[in-house]
């Protein structure tokens, strides 16, 4: 973001209404990385989980102080996002002039709408988070074509649509199973091209250590280090996803708890 031209979040003139800074915890020499910038933060709030906020003890010369403080809920987590968070996405987008629908999720949990009408015929949500990604959508109401081409829902796993499909086009108002990345993102991709028709749903996300979404007959689905047994207190989701004209089976070969 420094390349695209914005500075950090806690320079912007208006941070002395959302942060205290513990001036006298900073060393002489890092005192002029906390001087104002115009930062370009676009009219956008001010971001405490953007990429480009320090945490609060960044430049502390005393061990276990902080530097800045949030006002006026000091517990609020503060520069520990993943990556680039939505006001980022934001920000970027109104600097240059991008018309976009584009989202971006770094919470460890989270819920969001999507409806057309007000998103855009063509959007993608990301996902990122420190583990696995668990999702769940919900009330689905996409309009009905052939092949689901016209609008549809597709998730990825990964950042981009040549990531591998964890969900492929998915229209009406079926039933959507849970998802499990395999890694720290999961993309969702919706297009509707009959503007006359609108489309919506809701999402919700969460975070999970193992687990994965099978969706090939691999026959096998086994737990973390097995034939070992797992990790204690270990959360752990597996979807099995089987083409609407078959059957699941699933047998179970019971260990020694």
């Amino acid at each position: 973001m420094h390349s695209l031209g914005f500075f950090h979040e806690h320079t912007r003139e208006d941070r002395d209404n959302y942060i205290e800074v513990n001036w006298e915890n900073i060393a002489p020499a890092n005192k002029a990385i906390f001087n104002f910038d115009d930062g370009n933060h676009q009219d956008l709030p001010y971001d405490y989980n953007s990429i480009m906020h320090y945490d609060r003890y960044s430049f502390s010369k005393v061990p276990g102080q902080p530097v800045m403080v949030p006002k006026p809920n000091r517990t609020l987590s503060m520069g520990e996002s993943p990556g680039m968070d939505n006001l980022d996405v934001m920000k970027i987008n109104r600097l240059y002039k991008c018309d976009l629908c584009r989202m971006k999720f770094v919470n460890k949990s989270d819920t969001f709408t999507y409806n057309s009408t007000s998103s855009g015929s063509s959007c993608f949500y990301l996902i990122q988070t420190f583990i696995k990604v668990l999702l769940q959508l919900s009330n689905l109401s996409v309009p009905v074509s052939p092949g689901c081409n016209d609008a549809y829902i597709k998730v990825y796993d990964g950042t981009s649509t040549s990531s591998p499909l964890l969900l492929n086009k998915t229209c009406g108002s079926d039933i959507v199973p849970p998802l499990v990345s395999s890694g720290r993102f999961m993309l969702i991709e919706i297009v509707n091209n009959q503007p006359s028709s609108p489309s919506s749903f809701s999402g919700s996300y969460d975070t999970v250590k193992y687990g994965a979404t099978y969706l090939s007959n691999t026959g096998l689905v086994s737990s973390p280090a097995f034939p070992l047994f797992p990790p204690r207190n270990a959360d752990m989701v597996f979807s099995i996803i089987a083409p609407k004209d078959k059957r699941k089976c699933f047998g179970i070969v019971q260990y020694p708890t």
